[in-house]
């Protein structure tokens, strides 16, 4: 089964189907197995298994093209959502600002306008009772101007006779 061969290190036997670097396993006893298994067993490159890593570093390269496809349509999305995330700041700034303009409006309301219209509403009060006032001083008068008008067809000693005038 194993041959002997001769190396610069010295005899060797060699295993067929099974290598080894040269200089190992010289002059071993015939019970020991080499430490190398055969190159196939493992998954080793071998002359059969050139064209599939070729296609493995082809799809390999593939890869690397999705990845950076992904990468950059990522990157695209990101600028967007930064874009946006911008705006969204640019609108909530301006929110805060009609919110804070909101706010001095309310306290000018509260500490300007509304006491102002407390007094106009007391001045208003006041003027409502004088007016009020008038109005019943100017019904008596009009119901007394009233009651003149019309006793004053009449004859003052006959009330039920209309008065006698020149040419009636």
């Amino acid at each position: 089964m194993a041959q002997r061969v001769a190396t610069p290190q010295g005899a060797k036997r060699r295993y067929p189907g099974f290598s080894s670097p040269p200089g190992l396993h010289a002059e071993e006893s015939e019970s020991r197995r080499p430490p190398y298994p055969p190159p196939g067993s493992m998954g080793g490159l071998q002359a059969p298994q050139v064209g599939v890593s070729v296609v493995t570093i082809d799809m390999f390269r593939e890869y690397q093209r999705q990845v950076a496809a992904n990468f950059e349509r990522q990157g695209s999305q990101i600028a967007l959502l930064q874009e946006r995330v911008q705006s969204m700041e640019g609108r909530i700034q301006s929110l805060e600002d009609a919110e804070d303009m909101a706010i001095d409006a309310v306290r000018e309301i509260r500490d300007g306008v509304i006491p102002r219209v407390e007094q106009n509403k007391e001045s208003l009060e006041t003027l409502t009772v004088a007016v009020t006032r008038q109005n019943t001083i100017i019904d008596a008068w009009g119901s007394l101007g009233q009651e003149f008008r019309a006793n004053q067809g009449r004859d003052s000693a006959r009330p039920g006779q209309p008065a006698w005038r020149p040419g009636l």
